[in-house]
């Protein structure tokens, strides 16, 4: 006999085929949710970034140098005459791990009435029974009420971990009202306590290469080629030369001189400029500066990518190989005045050869570490770096035209 409507038999069919469809929809929902919540923009298909037929060009390494000393007076005196002064110094790493390779910054404010010329510029390190000091030629006179910068000195941090002791030394002659120089030796400060620390532990993050998503927007910020091929001759002088180190280290220092950080207007939404822009703007976040720098160096022949961590940003540019990178390390190191230890540059390899960091907001120089970069182990007396504070590295070879 068949069930009218509203009938208990029909009610009941109609409440379980409401069930039913209640729980497909938020099974179904569910599944969106944790497919939203995993989803990871490189999981896409990846397109070809750099192979066997992109042409790579080494970096050349350059004996050119903006570091061009004063004339160094003569010792006229030996009577020392009165002098006010206030060092002034930045470490490159805030943390100090034991034995690993580091770099100060150091400067001088003359608060007297006489001129001082500083001739030599250094860092003594005291732990336990040893003491150990680094030093680099200087050469900079430093007139009253002004404050000039010195040089950059690299070191390894002591040797053992637990609190050790530094101070800074700069050798100085010194003029006095008559207009005669005296060698003043060395002046020290007093010293500073730091802890060293041991080698920091590794973590895990995905490591990818030109996912879609990043590898289109990344590329496509990539415009303006010949306004950044004029500007990028410009930073350098007019040079038919193959992209080289003083390219790299004179557009390093563009960026980080003539570049501020500003952050995105709304923090909740990234919002990344091409170089032109941030350029024109003279500033941008850590993405907008690692763009900069990469177009630039791009526009030079050079052969760029940028990288981009859970919280960071920066370029790379391609060495060559183990030789390449020996000069390049060398002329980097001249080219910043570290001449008698050469600080260490950072890179990785892959099947082209080395690619040298470049992260003008962390580092005083290219091969710098960058931000979140630290030293996790040794291996045939170097220190290997990793990045520790990040979910994910991922690396977008720059092939813009």
């Amino acid at each position: 006999m068949p069930q009218r409507p509203g009938t208990p038999r029909a009610r009941a069919l109609t409440f379980a085929l409401f069930v039913f469809l209640l729980l497909l929809v938020t099974a179904f929902s569910i599944y969106v949710i944790y497919r939203i919540s995993a989803f990871k923009p490189w999981e896409e298909t990846k397109p070809e970034g750099f192979g066997a037929q992109t042409t790579m060009k080494p970096l050349r390494p350059s004996d050119r140098s903006p570091c061009v000393f004063d004339p160094k007076p003569g010792i006229t005196s030996t009577q020392k005459p009165s002098y006010s002064l206030i060092m002034q110094w930045t470490f490159q790493n805030i943390s100090m791990h034991v034995s690993v390779g580091n770099t100060v910054s150091i400067s001088l404010m003359n608060t007297g009435k006489g001129e001082v010329y500083a001739y030599r510029i250094g860092i003594e390190w005291k732990w336990q029974a040893y003491t150990k000091t680094y030093e680099e030629t200087s050469g900079f006179l430093v007139n009253p009420a002004t404050t000039r910068d010195l040089g950059l000195v690299s070191f390894p941090a002591p040797g053992a971990t637990g609190n050790c002791s530094y101070r800074i030394v700069i050798s100085l002659l010194a003029q006095n009202p008559l207009g005669d120089w005296t060698d003043l030796g060395k002046i020290e400060n007093d010293r500073r306590h730091v802890d060293v620390l041991p080698l920091e532990r590794r973590t895990g993050y995905e490591n990818v290469t030109n996912p879609n998503g990043y590898f289109q927007l990344v590329n496509g910020l990539f415009k303006d080629a010949t306004w950044l091929a004029h500007k990028a001759i410009g930073i350098v002088g007019n040079s038919t030369d193959a992209p080289n180190t003083y390219h790299l280290c004179k557009i390093f220092d563009f960026i980080k001189g003539n570049m501020s950080y500003i952050s995105d207007p709304k923090p909740d939404e990234n919002e990344w400029m091409t170089p032109r822009q941030a350029i024109e703007r003279s500033g941008g976040d850590c993405e907008d500066q690692a763009l900069a720098l990469a177009g630039l160096m791009k526009a030079l022949g050079a052969t760029v990518r940028c990288h981009f961590t859970s919280n960071h940003a920066f370029a790379s540019v391609f060495c060559g190989g183990k030789e390449d990178l020996k000069n390049a390390t060398a002329s980097i190191g001249a080219y910043y005045g570290m001449q008698n230890q050469r600080p260490d540059i950072l890179c990785y390899s892959d099947t082209f050869g080395y690619w040298i960091m470049a992260d003008p907001l962390a580092g005083f120089y290219p091969g710098a570490p960058p931000l979140g970069y630290a030293p996790v182990d040794e291996k045939d007396g170097g220190t290997i770096w990793d990045f520790c504070s990040t979910q994910h590295l991922i690396n977008i070879d720059i092939t813009a035209v």
